[in-house]
């Protein structure tokens, strides 16, 4: 019984590992990028920010802008990293309930 527990948990667990660790890392390399416009060093290009919102990390790209204050202004951002929100939600809940229809 309990085994069984532990098989149907580590799906969810690597999901929400796999959200967790693809913000942080959204969040860092926006905050990177920022340090790098500072120091006019080679930039991040945006297209890398717009990859990482669509395979997870959208909401670490949004904390990221506020926090740093970076990519605030530019419209694909500012319009487009909350409709990838949405779509990591849509995305998340779509995942969880697939994976809950082949573990039962």
């Amino acid at each position: 019984m309990y085994y069984f527990l532990i098989q149907a948990e580590w799906p969810f667990i690597l999901l929400y590992t796999y959200f967790i660790a693809i913000n942080i890392y959204a969040l860092l390399s926006i905050g990177w990028d920022k340090f790098k416009a500072k120091k006019q060093k080679r930039r991040t290009p945006e297209k890398h920010f717009l990859y990482l919102g669509l395979i997870g990390g959208a909401l670490g790209i949004f904390i990221g802008m506020q926090i740093f204050r970076h990519k605030t202004k530019h419209a694909k951002f500012k319009y487009g990293v909350p409709v990838l929100i949405i779509y990591n939600i849509a995305l998340v809940y779509y995942i969880y309930y697939f994976l809950d229809l082949i573990i039962a």
